[in-house]
């Protein structure tokens, strides 16, 4: 009992200061928190203006910044020892994630398809842009990265084919790259140029993301999938957001053509484009050459454009200027003064773009000109849109953003918000020219362009020198803050596309912090209870040793800059209820001991010595699952995993190291600790029941729950959510209680019926998943649009169910509490991901359990009761998916919950292995049989008692943890019950089966 005695109390109480200092950062964090509200309610109070919303959040913003960056040099706290400022407070204390604090969380993919052809100076081989298209459809399906999954594809069109001839178009690759190299030296030549593109992205976004002003924003970069994962806890303004992620701010300035320029061209390109629309139609026009009208025919059909736009009979006469309306004056049909070209609706922008890239009307327009929309529309809330055209004589604009040196928001002469920006010496001489030539040009307009939309396009009065220019525009305080935060960080050369996104409300997420807070506290409670009703004396050293291990993981979890989720929360649940696990294991066999005559002293010490191979069995296996679930899990899931893998580890270190120290203090003290008869005790302590002999019988039973969970699974199927299928998944609260079936039969009308309603908690409130215009093929622009006309539909079906509806707005800022979306890429992937993390857990407990024991019929066993395990709770979560009121549907956090399942019931399989194991040792003659019965009871005992604690707390996540893991705490109750019968009726007995029927020795 006294090996490593001083080590373990070293390591214990440098544990102990090393969490108190860890963990202070959070309560001073806390404390901070607190004066910083107070500190910006103060100064806006004290401002005396009447703010609008949106200037509100700028200046909330803006004094928050302040108050921050007071405390950046100096301490908020300083206690001689340690001090406290808010660099240090943010970085060590415990954050809270999205699902407890609300805010969003995105994942982008760096679009490699585009940085490829960049990289070729956009080659135009067949084999090369098939390839490329290939390897963009194996990713859906693959873990490999994008440059592996092009080679496989470039090498299986054609295997002689040569990269090299594709890439050396780059002069950058001229002597990195020779004509006769292979296909992966190719590779390997234009890897640190892929990877330059995707970091530098990830540079930019991080840059933007600390510049919009949130205190704990986590910026991850996934180098080898391509991929950013972005969280950002307090956030709350959707669309902001997403621009600022979005938006790859390529900024560039153009020369414009004048109106009056371009009038006469669009009126041919209209007449070309009749032609080509009734040839296409198969209809005999007899269209005369648009070169052909004269003057006053053009100038008729300007004066007329209005009045045609009216009249649907004239699509076929004027198919351009049906969608088009030119910028002409409404009397006389004189182009007017300026760029601006014409007028379009947003939902007709699409069209017209595709009828003046037609090869048909090429002929009618200028050889350089380039049509471009303006950026916003001409009235705040319409949705009509302004056309320009700018000279375009080469593919890149005479000045682009990378001669800008720095921009920053101002006021213009109106006193509304800009960007002003200044320019380096080489774009200053640029611009100074352009400038020139467009006032001595007739005092031309400019367009400056950012990610081809015009943002303004000034008149030029007179040359400007000295490299100083503004972009003015209807921008709000906001948006001119964010558009000069873009400028600043730099061009995105490394588009990225959203593929993942989650928006959690603040609202939501107080609740989830209540939820939390209350199935921790509770769980504890319950276990503290537990233990003291069934153990006494020892229970209360369980108890000590269970608070001290909380603390610890509390410290790690802290240390790490973890960040905490209601997973995470769950996670700490679980670990509370299995953590006592050791320690019933050490005083079960401590009272087995004093049973059979052996004095106090003997006793205790046989009965730690006798249980370290099974604790220690029984653990790895569960950190087995639990290191699978962390390295192959996303976001909340792998951060359950992670605090899983750390309490495991504290669990040991109290449960077993720490208890042993209690028992030698009591020792030393001469004072014995109490083991008393317990409930257990009294309907297990002599068990002797025949699971061997009735084995068949339990077989015959576990084969019919297998059967119907089978059959359910592939006729019933599950719900799948938008982790497995992709989609839109909205929560929405109502201002009275509802029927799912009623709503969405109501949904159905404006969704399509691609709608699944279940209640999400509160019986006002529902959860709304859908597949309404939800595609693979989904661009950012299209998924953007698709966003809204969702988000549109959603609140014209809802709003007939309130009794008084909220306006647009308000349902989306104060009735939409959560929203997530999925792209199909990236739910292909955690479909295959789930199966590689079971496959893989499989194999590495197959492996572990063959060694430890040196049978392979022990590790066939046990696998064969998690494929049971795993079987029989999938089949009543489809049975029950239609019938229990809240929702079962397929995610992440189900899967979780599996492989959870599969770690704990691992760990009770291999203490009754451990105990065959032990009595075989000694009793090597006593028949199999019998040794198998005995094993299975005489372990009966901690098997109820752990399966108890873990149920449980189970029960009580379930019941206190809150909607958005009530599914997960249905399944670990469900896959826990169903564990512990497959380790007492199906472990031993199939183990025994097959040793009597293929080993030699029986």
């Amino acid at each position: 009992m006294r090996q490593g005695q001083g080590l373990i109390k070293f390591v214990a109480i440098a544990m102990v200061i090393i969490c108190i200092y860890q963990l202070s950062f959070t309560l001073v964090g806390m404390m901070f928190n607190k004066a910083e509200n107070e500190y910006v309610s103060t100064q806006i109070k004290n401002s005396g203006a009447n703010l609008d919303a949106s200037e509100k959040r700028f200046k909330e913003n803006e004094y928050r910044t302040l108050f921050r960056d007071s405390f950046t040099e100096k301490p908020f706290l300083d206690l001689f020892l340690v001090s406290y400022d808010f660099k240090n407070i943010t970085k060590n204390q415990i954050k809270l994630g999205l699902d407890l604090k609300g805010g969003m969380s995105f994942v982008l993919a760096v679009n490699q398809e585009d940085v490829l052809k960049a990289l070729s100076n956009n080659s135009k081989d067949v084999n090369f842009n098939k390839a490329l298209a290939e390897a963009t459809k194996m990713q859906q399906n693959s873990q490999n990265d994008y440059l592996s999954l092009f080679l496989e594809a470039y090498n299986q069109i054609d295997a002689n084919a040569k990269l090299a001839n594709v890439f050396l178009g780059n002069s950058k690759y001229q002597g990195k790259i020779n004509a006769n190299d292979n296909n992966q030296k190719v590779i390997e030549a234009i890897k640190p140029d892929v990877n330059s593109a995707i970091f530098n992205t990830y540079n930019v976004l991080q840059t933007r993301i600390n510049q919009y002003g949130l205190s704990e924003p986590v910026i991850t970069l996934q180098e080898g999938a391509g991929r950013i994962i972005v969280e950002l806890p307090g956030a709350d303004d959707l669309p902001r957001i997403k621009k600022l992620l979005e938006t790859s701010a390529k900024l560039e300035f153009w020369q414009t053509y004048e109106n009056a320029e371009i009038v006469q061209d669009l009126v041919k390109a209209n007449e070309s484009l009749k032609g080509a629309l009734a040839l296409s139609n198969g209809t005999k026009n007899n269209v005369e050459d648009s070169a052909s009208k004269d003057t006053t025919a053009a100038s008729a059909l300007l004066g007329n454009v209005s009045s045609k736009s009216k009249d649907s009979s004239n699509k076929n006469s004027n198919p351009l200027f049906e969608l088009l309306q030119l910028n002409v004056n409404q009397q006389s049909g004189a182009p007017e003064q300026g760029p601006i070209i014409g007028y379009a609706q947003a939902k007709n922008m699409k069209k017209i773009e595709e009828y003046l890239a037609m090869d048909a009307l090429k002929k009618d327009f200028k050889a350089d000109v380039r049509f471009l929309w303006e950026a916003k529309p001409v009235e705040e809330n319409s949705k009509i849109y302004r056309l320009y055209a700018v000279k375009a004589s080469t593919e890149n604009a005479p000045l682009t953003g990378e001669s800008i040196v720095s921009s920053q928001r101002q006021s213009d002469q109106f006193g509304k918000p800009s960007i002003g920006m200044t320019m380096n010496a080489q774009g200053a001489n640029i611009w100074q020219t352009m400038t020139r030539n467009a006032a001595n040009e007739g005092n031309k307009s400019i367009a400056i362009v950012l990610d081809n939309r015009v943002y303004s396009a000034p008149r030029v009065q007179n040359e400007i020198a000295g490299g100083q220019s503004s972009i003015t525009g209807q921008f709000s305080v906001e948006e001119a803050n964010d558009l000069s935060n873009i400028l600043n960080s730099g061009k995105i050369d490394a588009p990225a596309k959203i593929i993942q996104e989650e928006v959690v409300g603040p609202s939501l997420g107080k609740e989830t912090i209540a939820s939390g807070i209350a199935s921790l506290l509770v769980g504890l409670l319950t276990i503290l209870g537990f233990m003291m009703f069934a153990y006494r004396a020892p229970g209360g050293i369980a108890n000590v040793s269970l608070l001290i291990n909380l603390f610890f993981l509390l410290g790690v979890l802290a240390s790490r800059e973890a960040v905490l989720t209601l997973p995470g929360i769950a996670g700490i649940v679980l670990i509370i209820g299995a953590a006592v696990d050791a320690n019933v294991l050490i005083f079960e066999r401590i009272k087995e001991e004093l049973s059979h005559g052996k004095n106090y002293l003997d006793a205790v010490v046989t009965g730690f010595k006798n249980t370290y191979a099974a604790i220690l069995d029984a653990n790895i296996t569960t950190l087995i699952t639990s290191f699978t679930l962390f390295y192959f899990g996303f976001g909340p899931i792998k951060g359950f995993a992670y605090t899983l893998i750390v309490g495991i580890f504290t669990s040991m270190f109290t449960a077993v190291l720490l208890t042993r120290e209690i028992f030698n203090h009591k020792h030393d003290k001469k004072q014995e600790v109490k083991f008393t008869k317990s409930f257990i005790d009294r309907f297990f302590g002599n068990a002797k029941y025949a699971f061997i002999p009735n084995r068949k019988k339990a077989y015959i039973f576990i084969v019919l729950f297998a059967i119907v969970g089978t059959l359910s699974i592939f006729t019933r199927g599950f719900d799948m959510g938008v982790d497995f299928k992709g989609g839109r998944s909205y929560v929405v609260t109502f201002d009275k209680n509802v029927n799912g079936p009623e709503i969405k039969e109501t949904l159905d009308k404006f969704l399509d019926n691609k709608t699944i309603v279940k209640t999400y908690g509160q019986p006002n409130q529902v959860q709304i998943t859908t597949s309404y215009l939800y595609g693979e093929t989904e661009s950012p622009e299209k998924a953007k649009s698709n966003d809204s006309i969702v988000l549109s539909k959603l609140y014209e079906g809802s709003k007939t169910i309130y009794n008084k509806a909220p306006n647009y707005d308000q349902f989306i800022l104060s009735n939409v509490s959560n929203f997530r979306k999925i792209d199909a890429t990236i739910a292909d992937e955690i479909k295959n991901s789930s199966s590689t993390v079971a496959l893989i857990a499989f194999t590495f407990i197959f492996l572990y359990i063959s060694v430890r024991f040196n049978r392979w019929q022990f590790a066939i066993a046990a696998i064969i009761c998690l494929i049971h395990d795993a079987l029989i709770t999938l089949g009543v979560l489809s049975l029950l998916k239609d019938i229990v009121p809240f929702s079962l549907e397929m995610n992440q956090t189900i899967i979780a919950a599996i492989l959870t399942i599969i770690g704990f019931s691992t760990n009770d399989t291999v203490v009754i292995f451990d105990r065959i194991r032990e009595f075989t040792k000694r009793n090597p003659n006593m028949p199999l049989a019998d040794l198998f019965n005995n094993a299975v009871n005489n372990t009966l005992g901690r098997t109820f008692t752990t399966a108890f604690t873990l149920f449980i707390t189970s029960l009580i996540l379930f019941f206190f943890g809150g909607e958005s893991i009530r599914g997960f705490a249905f399944t670990m109750t469900i896959g826990v019950f169903v564990g512990t019968l497959s380790s007492i009726f199906i472990a031993a007995p199939l183990t025994l089966d097959l040793i009597e029927k293929f080993s030699k020795k029986k």
